[in-house]
């Protein structure tokens, strides 16, 4: 759950250069909530190969135990957004943009981990001649949940280029979004038309 507000304003400096400049704040809360459980299962198939199914000594033993995390994160950040640009017109009908868009991100997270179940190892052994017996692992002390708290303060900034074609007084033609110009994938076109 969040907000973002902020404010833009163009100048035209001149017939053939205009400016723009902003400012936008955002802010957001996070919660998020997992539980995992891990659950560990091992058999064990022992036979002394001396011929007789119902041997005591052959046995089948299976070993288990399980733990459940429960997982919780919640966390709050900030953006503040400082978009620049300006626009030429090299020629009529052509015009050429360059942009600038300043960000900071700002995020603080605290991450609790809680044990909310927790099963010991716990043995079943069945013997050839089908007797069976179970065996409990004293557990010990129960593993103990963490807590942290990171803070992130991350500023960057991306470089826009754009350019513009005035094919009538109704209709304008523009090319974007090639920040990069050796990767083609986030290029776009847009037509304008008025009437």
């Amino acid at each position: 759950m969040g907000f973002r507000l902020g404010t833009k304003q163009l100048f035209k400096i001149s017939d053939r250069l205009r400016f723009g400049i902003g400012f936008f704040f955002g802010s957001y809360n996070y919660t998020d909530s997992s539980a995992i459980k891990d659950t560990t299962v091992e058999v064990e198939v022992y036979d002394d190969n001396d011929g007789n199914t119902n041997d005591p000594d052959d046995y089948v033993s299976t070993t288990w135990s399980s733990e459940t995390w429960m997982t919780r994160v919640t966390g709050s950040g900030t953006t503040l957004t400082f978009p620049v640009g300006v626009e030429f017109n090299v020629t009529q009908p052509f015009v050429f943009r360059l942009g600038a868009v300043h960000e900071v991100n700002k995020y603080d997270y605290t991450t609790v981990e809680n044990l909310i179940q927790f099963e010991p190892e716990r043995t079943h052994n069945v013997y050839g001649d089908g007797s069976e017996d179970w065996t409990i692992d004293d557990p010990g002390q129960e593993p103990v949940g963490t807590e942290e708290n990171y803070k992130v303060n991350e500023p960057s900034t991306d470089y826009y280029y754009g350019a513009g074609w005035q094919v009538t007084d109704n209709l304008q033609i523009d090319f974007m979004g090639f920040y990069d110009l050796t990767d083609m994938t986030d290029w776009s076109i847009s037509a304008t038309l008025e009437f």
